[in-house]
Formats: structure tokens, C-alpha cells, sequence
């Protein structure tokens, strides 16, 4: 007995909701490309050519981006760039920076104490 006929049998519910995904998904990527298409149809009937050149745009103060081939290491920088501006990165190295403080004040809280420790008890140990 295969997984599908097993599944059949026992646990219709699984392939309907299955098979329902699947369409979905098929129903998605139709309109990602009908979308594309529809953008491309606006682009060429609200842009006509005269106004599609980059020349216009760069007169008019804009910049204008090229397509060019991007290195590893620009693409691995870029990456980086990005990971490190993700809000839950942030929040991680705010609480790394915040526990080595507390650890930090710890230690010298702890320092303080046994020169305190040992100057009440008349121990003869150098303040600094």
C-alpha cells in the first residue's frame, strides 16, 4: 500500500486540504504572471517612449540606477548591511551590550565591597 492510498483511506481530510493548498499556489503564481504582464502593459501605454529614457530622468534631478553585475562580496557586505539593521538583531546586541554591563558593575561592586571589606577591618591594603 503506497502513503497516498494509505492516506486515502485514513485521512481524507489531509489530501482535500492538500489538494487545496496546491491550488492555491497554482492560483498565486497565475496572478503574479498576469500581474506582470498588466505592469508591463501600463509601462509601455503610460510611458511612451520619449519619456522612458534615462536622459529625462537625470535632468530632472533623479538617479538613475543601472543593472550591473554585483560582486560576492558586494552581495555578502549587502547582506550583512541589512541582517544588521533587522530590528531583532538590534534588540539582541542592545541585550549583549546591557549584560556585560551588568556584569562589568558586578565586578566592581565586588572590588568596592572587599576594599571596604578590609579598610573597616583594618586590613593595611592600598585603596588604589
Amino acid at each position: 500500500m503506497t502513503l497516498q492510498e494509505s492516506l486515502a483511506l485514513h485521512r481524507p481530510d489531509f489530501l482535500s486540504s492538500s489538494g487545496e493548498r496546491l491550488r492555491r499556489l497554482k492560483l498565486l503564481v497565475e496572478e503574479r504572471k498576469l500581474q506582470g504582464v498588466f505592469q508591463g502593459e501600463r509601462e509601455r501605454l503610460f510611458n511612451p517612449p520619449e519619456r522612458r529614457n534615462a536622459g529625462g530622468l537625470a535632468n530632472q534631478g533623479y538617479r538613475i540606477i543601472r543593472s550591473r553585475a554585483i560582486s560576492k562580496n558586494e552581495m555578502v557586505e549587502r547582506s550583512k548591511r541589512i541582517y544588521e539593521q533587522l530590528p531583532e538583531v538590534r534588540k539582541r546586541r542592545e541585550e549583549a551590550k546591557r549584560k556585560s554591563e551588568y556584569s562589568t558593575n558586578r565586578l566592581k561592586a565586588q572590588l568596592y565591597k572587599t576594599k571596604i571589606t578590609n579598610r573597616v577591618l583594618g586590613r593595611k591594603v592600598p585603596w588604589e
